[in-house]
């Protein structure tokens, strides 16, 4: 994040809705929780739970805790209240980063005992502006968070991301600082990810699908565009308004967008570069439909675990001739 702010600090880094920062604005937010987390006494190591909608604040909060050496514990927005208070209690979480709205969607029970924080941007020193511009201006971090230089990295826990407690109660799987590196490096290397890369996030940053588009988009300066609504109607409106170049879904998603009264067979997003998918199996007839469709856009068909992020990838240039694939080991693994 800090070298990508000082290489494009007039670049937009996140957009939400009619929300965007840039990464020199995203950087000195982030900054400015990383400081404030230190106030309230989180210490290297410590677990700080995040219940926010995926917004703006939410990806702030993430880099906020890592930039105060402690480690995030994203809950899924969608838990009911018992998911969140095991998590909670399971993570050992010191503090809880919400809002009022998503705090009074549940009941108090679920995070009682637990120190919450609310998440406001312009006590942090930041407005976000309605448009971001390029600029040649230079980033600045200042505050004690800034100035720090004894961060955890490699081995030590970056993050817990908790199953989705389908099969019983979420269990927690910790990664690493490395984990998280090697895993947006990998992904990025063989997506060929760029700088000018314009994603749409649909996926929680609490599933690993949905972290590692955050992390790549990122790490090379890209920007990411946030949605919350999985209404095909208002997937097709972001693939046109922003000029999107990247997507990722999950076959749920990918079947709904082909749906009969989807807008998406009807027009041909020419700026999508490429889809991916993970998460489940793409049916076949609708990975020949994609093709059919969109001729121009390179379809990833993917197969991932929450450990590892991704295991198997197959090439677009594969994907006519074994539809049904898994593919081969991702870049650097065997």
């Amino acid at each position: 994040m800090r070298a990508t702010a000082r290489r494009l600090p007039g670049k937009q880094a996140v957009v939400d809705g009619d929300r965007s920062l840039d990464y020199s604005t995203f950087e000195r937010t982030v900054m400015g929780l990383a400081d404030r987390l230190a106030t309230a006494g989180v210490t290297g190591g410590d677990r700080v739970a995040i219940f926010l909608d995926k917004t703006l604040e939410s990806a702030i909060a993430l880099y906020g805790i890592w930039n105060a050496g402690a480690i995030a514990v994203p809950i899924n927005e969608s838990l009911r209240a018992t998911q969140v208070r095991h998590i909670l209690d399971d993570s050992g979480s010191k503090l809880l980063i919400s809002s009022p709205r998503k705090l009074a969607g549940i009941d108090a029970a679920a995070y009682e005992g637990t120190p919450h924080l609310e998440l406001d941007l312009t006590a942090l020193g930041t407005a976000p502006s309605p448009s971001a511009r390029d600029s040649d201006s230079n980033s600045n971090s200042n505050g004690g968070a800034g100035a720090r230089t004894e961060l955890p990295g490699g081995d030590a826990p970056a993050i817990i991301l908790y199953t989705s407690g389908s099969t019983g109660r979420p269990k927690g799987i910790l990664i690493s600082h490395a984990n998280l590196l090697a895993g947006a490096r990998i992904v990025t290397r063989y997506l060929e990810i760029r700088p000018d890369e314009r994603i749409l996030s649909v996926l929680p940053f609490s599933f690993d699908y949905g972290l590692n588009q955050l992390l790549t988009a990122v790490g090379q300066g890209a920007t990411i565009f946030l949605l919350r609504s999985h209404f095909p109607a208002d997937i097709c409106r972001a693939l046109e308004k922003f000029e999107i170049t990247a997507m990722a879904g999950v076959p749920t998603l990918w079947i709904q967008l082909m749906q009969r009264h989807s807008p998406l067979p009807k027009r041909p997003f020419p700026h999508l570069r490429y889809i991916t998918n993970s998460g489940g199996v793409f049916p076949v007839e609708l990975v020949k439909r994609y093709r059919e469709h969109l001729p121009h856009t390179r379809i990833y068909l993917m197969y991932g675990l929450s450990e590892a992020f991704r295991s198997t990838y197959l090439p677009p240039d594969e994907v006519d001739r074994r539809p049904g694939s898994m593919g081969r080991a991702i870049p650097e693994c065997e």
